[in-house]
């Protein structure tokens, strides 16, 4: 894929149609790149070598198409049933089957430059790629960028943060939706803007309904 290197954002390259000295894009191209570069695209098993890993385990993508999750569980071999291909934002549920087993994995490499979301129509399992904690006002989810404000919840764009990740015992999300005023959490009784508060964390997905 090519990737802008002032907006961060990803185009995806036509490889059967490209040359040595021309590269087609799929879909709309931008109209003025002042910087860019060729990326590779990784594959689940050199993220998340399946070694680590023992038959039934899996990992769940999103499908936003039919609003359901697809399991990719490890074989009897001790490979994925799928070698996907995994973009830099998204978000993947690892499932370790055996309770109380940890699986830990160190990641290297060069942070990409992170990209400002857009709205889609559909929910989405996305990351922010950041390496901090970042607030919905520095991902730009606002109006500006076409996300829904309403005073009603349900009428507005929504985050979904799974709680397991800031703590194992817990289940379910937590979720906040874009207000009037701002973000606010979906479940309270108070009216506190969120906005500006650091609530995505660095390597955790978490789901956005545009």
């Amino acid at each position: 894929y090519l990737e802008d290197l002032t907006t961060g954002l990803s185009y995806e390259i036509d490889e059967a149609a490209s040359t040595a000295t021309q590269l087609v894009l799929e879909g709309n191209a931008p109209a003025i790149l002042s910087r860019a570069a060729v990326r590779e695209h990784q594959r689940l098993s050199q993220l998340l070598p399946a070694d680590l890993f023992t038959e039934g385990d899996r990992v769940l993508t999103f499908d936003a198409i039919r609003n359901g999750f697809n399991a990719n569980p490890v074989t009897a071999a001790g490979t994925w049933t799928r070698d996907q291909l995994v973009g830099k934002t998204s978000g993947l549920m690892i499932h370790v089957r055996e309770e109380g087993v940890d699986v830990t994995q160190l990641l290297t490499g060069q942070m990409t430059i992170k990209p400002v979301p857009t709205s889609t129509s559909g929910t989405r399992l996305t990351g922010s790629a950041s390496s901090v904690p970042v607030s919905p006002a520095d991902l730009g989810l606002d109006e500006s960028q076409s996300f829904r404000v309403s005073a009603e919840p349900t009428s507005a764009a929504r985050l979904r943060l799974w709680k397991a990740d800031s703590d194992a015992t817990q289940t379910g999300y937590d979720q906040f939706y874009l207000s009037t005023s701002g973000w606010q959490r979906q479940e309270s009784a108070n009216d506190e803007i969120l906005s500006d508060a650091k609530l995505l964390e660095p390597f955790r997905a978490f789901f956005l309904v545009p």
